[in-house]
């Protein structure tokens, strides 16, 4: 009769980090007021004033795209969204109804010293807000970096194979199944700091004339799930 098969069943893991090769400007455009029809004039010319600063920066190939040197690669900005609301005194009496509109613009960097200044100027613009900054990878070194952690994962599982099959066998273990179960990139952002910053940009506070920006890292993650087999 021929002996059992020893099966093992191993999760195996990798996590790189990799300095930050763009960032992500998160910028809020908003205003209030007591009609539709100038709140969202408001959000409109902020925003033209906003992407009127960003086409420098944004030079363009002859097919469409950033070029190659661009300092900002990319933005996007969202629909306008416009809304109000019905408001009422303590007495339960209607006051004048309340307007809101807002849009987004994300602005993507690959020069850091300019998301700075950019950054800088946005703190003294009226109807802006930065709340938040994200840093990234490219797709080409995401990509690259995909395909290293996918393979230190499967080697953290065959190391750890081995050293089981060790103990109870001198045969070397064989990989008959290998499942991906979690792969990530978690990206570092910044919020509260970021709007302290922009608020000692404003009022003129402290010894910096402007925002400065160093790049973070950013943590690619990746979990695979093998079975093997010891003969």
């Amino acid at each position: 009769m021929a002996a059992e098969k020893l099966e093992l069943k191993i999760d195996g893991t990798s996590t790189i980090h990799r300095r930050a090769e763009r960032a992500v400007l998160t910028v809020d455009v908003s205003a209030i007021g007591s009609s539709r029809e100038s709140v969202s004039e408001e959000v409109i010319a902020a925003s033209n004033r906003l992407q009127d600063m960003l086409r420098p920066h944004n030079p363009q190939t002859s097919e469409g795209i950033a070029a190659p040197d661009a300092a900002i690669t990319h933005w996007a900005m969202n629909t306008l969204r416009t809304y109000h609301y019905d408001r009422t005194d303590r007495d339960n009496k209607p006051l004048a109804r309340e307007y809101h509109c807002s849009t987004k613009i994300n602005i993507k960097f690959q020069d850091f010293k300019l998301l700075g200044e950019i950054a800088t100027a946005l703190a003294s613009m009226p109807n802006v807000d930065v709340p938040n900054i994200s840093w990234r990878v490219t797709d080409a070194t995401r990509e690259a970096l995909g395909s290293q952690a996918r393979k230190e994962a499967v080697q953290d599982a065959v190391t750890k194979a081995r050293d089981f099959a060790s103990v109870v066998s001198d045969k070397e273990p064989k990989a008959v199944l290998i499942e991906e179960r979690h792969s990530s990139q978690t990206t570092s952002s910044h919020m509260r700091r970021l709007k302290g910053q922009r608020m000692q940009a404003a009022t003129g506070e402290g010894e910096s004339n402007g925002l400065s920006f160093e790049p973070e890292d950013v943590q690619l993650s990746t979990n695979v799930h093998v079975k093997f087999v010891v003969d």
